[in-house]
Formats: structure tokens, sequence, C-alpha cells
């Protein structure tokens, strides 16, 4: 046998799917050219009796795939993305335009990488459904996008427009927008990704208006947090994200898009939560503190947020002897503020658990000297202070939450404060 045989000479016009099973041909002939020859001759009658085909035949796509996943112990499973590519590039007609667009299909996935790319078929799905999720990904996608009776279209306009969109939201670049760059690491603080569909949705219809998308974005990050924040459940933000996504599909002006704004109820209960215990959710706290101290900074500001933590300046348990008892003498009180947004700073490196109860003074100098924590604007702001004391405590409450209500464009009475 000798090895190393080319292609036929049609190979190159062949689908894909051929293309694979003859260059895993050449390779099976490269490999058994290299064994010995009692080697090869000792496995052709392995092959012959040893070794079996059994064909799998099944009713429908759903029982196929039910098939695969028993019998695929093995491997990399096939996902809902998998499914769909093979009906639709199955539906082109043309060979020539099935091998062109299953190209054009595998390019999008390599480049925005597996899992990213079964997010965005279950973001463009709630683009078209704009609800939540009843059935498979699948099923609902091949009810609501309809791609097998627009394959063409559907790979070669509406896939790659949104996929090139959501690269742009995974991965901002701060050199060509440094605001946006900014409003998007503050959205993927949070901790869904309800927001996304909404913003692929106006990226690719208001394609090449980037003033219009940096306005949307505005209004897009203070809905998301408020949202976020609040504790939303997934019901109550998928409805006012399909809402949202259905202005958008109305062609209408950021300005005209209700959806995006908050009631007066919506905005009194924004602050009642901002103005609560905020240490006490540890899913919203730290992105809450990251976000307010980028508000703070102006966009100036860059850190490093895999070392982070969070620290209360009036401590938790202070010491029966310490200053903190003296200057918060009543325990209600000192309850009433220690988890505030007031009384928390962030710090860039591991903190000492046992400088946690120094008094204001020593506590300055174990966490707030010139080691890196000056990046975050919220700890700088009270190394500056010479003492805290309840007064302070209410000008800082007072002064945090009115850049909140300035960054967002949150028009709040003052008797509030």
């Amino acid at each position: 046998m000798q090895g190393g045989a080319e292609p036929d000479a049609h190979d190159d016009d062949d689908t894909d799917a051929r293309k694979r099973m003859v260059s895993n041909r050449n390779i099976l002939r490269q490999t058994l050219s290299s064994l010995d020859n009692n080697v090869r001759a000792g496995l052709l009658p392995f092959i012959a009796q040893r070794c079996y085909l059994v064909v799998v035949e099944a009713s429908d796509q759903a029982s196929a795939y039910r098939i695969f996943s028993v019998m695929n112990d093995r491997g990399l499973d096939l996902s809902a993305t998998d499914i769909l590519k093979a009906d639709v590039v199955g539906a082109i007609e043309s060979e020539e335009e099935q091998a062109r667009y299953n190209d054009v299909w595998e390019s999008l996935e390599d480049g925005l990488g597996r899992e990213a790319f079964g997010d965005l078929f279950a973001h463009l799905r709630m683009i078209h459904r704009r609800q939540k999720m009843r059935g498979t990904l699948e099923k609902e996608f091949k009810n609501y996008v309809q791609p097998v009776e627009r394959p063409i279209e559907f790979i070669g306009q509406e896939l790659k427009s949104s996929a090139e969109a959501f690269k742009k939201i995974l991965e901002p670049d701060s050199s060509k927008n440094s605001k946006r760059y900014r409003l998007l690491k503050g959205l993927h603080q949070i901790d869904n990704q309800d927001w996304q569909p909404a913003l692929i949705k106006f990226m690719v219809d208001r394609f090449g208006q980037e003033d219009e998308i940096d306005k949307f974005l505005e209004r897009l990050d203070r809905l998301a947090y408020f949202l976020f924040i609040t504790r939303a459940n997934i019901n109550q933000r998928l409805q006012r994200y399909g809402l949202l996504i259905e202005e958008i599909a109305e062609e209408a002006s950021v300005e005209d898009i209700t959806a995006l704004n908050l009631s007066e109820f919506e905005v009194e209960s924004l602050f009642d939560w901002l103005d609560d215990d905020i240490y006490l959710n540890q899913r919203t706290r730290r992105a809450i503190l990251l976000r307010l101290d980028e508000m703070l900074s102006d966009g100036t500001a860059h850190y490093d947020h895999r070392i982070l933590t969070i620290e209360h300046v009036l401590p938790q348990n202070p010491g029966a002897n310490s200053d903190w008892i003296r200057k918060f003498p009543s325990k209600s009180y000192r309850d009433h503020w220690v988890h505030t947004l007031a009384n928390l700073v962030l710090l860039s490196k591991y903190k000492n658990p046992a400088a946690s109860n120094y008094d204001f003074e020593k506590k300055k100098g174990a966490y707030f000297s010139n080691d890196g924590d000056s990046a975050f604007v919220l700890t700088n702001q009270v190394r500056e202070l010479d003492d805290w004391t309840p007064e302070i405590l209410e000008e800082r409450r007072e002064r945090l939450l009115r850049k909140i209500s300035e960054k967002w464009s949150l028009d709040f009475p003052d008797e509030w404060y």
C-alpha cells in the first residue's frame, strides 16, 4: 500500500463534509503506510472479523439528537447551533452555496467562540420572540426566527451582522471609544445577559450611527442597573427588554423609546435600594461600588478587578473600648450605617482581617496607603479625611446619591435627601 495518495480531481468541487472524508482517507493511508508490514498483516483479519458497521436510523431530527446524545459518551456534544446549522445550511439548494455559507457560519463561530456563539443564538431568539423561552432553543429558533425559510439571508445578513455586533459588545475597544468601553465594562459586571439582545438589535439596525448607539447605551446602562439593583426577577427583566426590542424594531429614536425611561416610582425604588444595607446583598454590592467608583472618576480610573475586596470604614464589630464606640455610642445607630454605601470602600488587595477594627487613623495607614489602592476614588476620598463621624457619613451619603442621580440623569427631589 502506498501512502499520501492525492485526492481525486473532482474533490475540490465537493462539499465541506466530503472534503473532510477525503482528508480522513488520506490520513488513514499515511498512517497505515508508516506501520510495519507484520502489523498491517495482523490488522487486516482484526478488521474483517472484529469490526462492525452499525447503521442507526431516526425518524426525525429530535430523535436523531437523542440517539446521538446517548451513544456519544465521549467527545464534544452536539449543541443547538450544530443542529440548526445542519438544517439551515442543508436548506440551501446549491452545493456550492452550501459550502460557501457553511464557511461563513464556521468563521463566525470561530470568531466568537463556541459558548458565545450559542449565546448569540439565544439572543437572536429573544429578538424575534421577545418573551421567555418556553421550549428548547432549536425548536423556538426554528419557529420564531425561521432561518430555514431564508437560509442565505439569515447567514449572510442577520447572523453575520449580529455576530459582528456581539463581538464588539463582548470585547469593547477602549482605543476607539473610551466611553462606550467603560459603559460596556460596567454592564458586564451585572449578573445576567438579558440586556444584550436589545443592544445587538440596536447596533445592527442603527449600524454606522455611532452617536445614537452611544446615547442608547447610556440609557440601557441605567435601565439594566435599575433592574439589577432592585433585583427584578427574570420574568420582569424579559418583559421590559421585550418591550424595548419592540420599540427598537419600530425604529423609534432613542429619546422616544419609553422602555428605557424610569418612572417616578421606579426612581424612588432604585434609591430606596441604594440607600439600604447594600453590603448584605452579595450579588449586587461589588457591581454597585465599581459602577459608582467609575462615575466618580469620570472615566479616568483603570484598575484590575481580579483582586478586589470591600471594606467597612466603621467596623462591623468594633471593640468595646475602641474610639468607634465613643463616636457611635448607640448600637442601633452603628447598625444603621455600617452596611450602607456611605461606609464602604474598595481595596485592590487582600485585606488584613486583623486591621478591620482599627481606629480610623490606624486603619488609614493599614488600608489606604499609597501602595496601589489610590486607583479607587471611593477609597481616596476616605483617605483624605481626618475623621469618620456620623456627620461625615451623612454628608457622604448625600454626595454619593447625588452623583448617581446626576450620572443617570434622574430628576429626584432634593427633599428626599
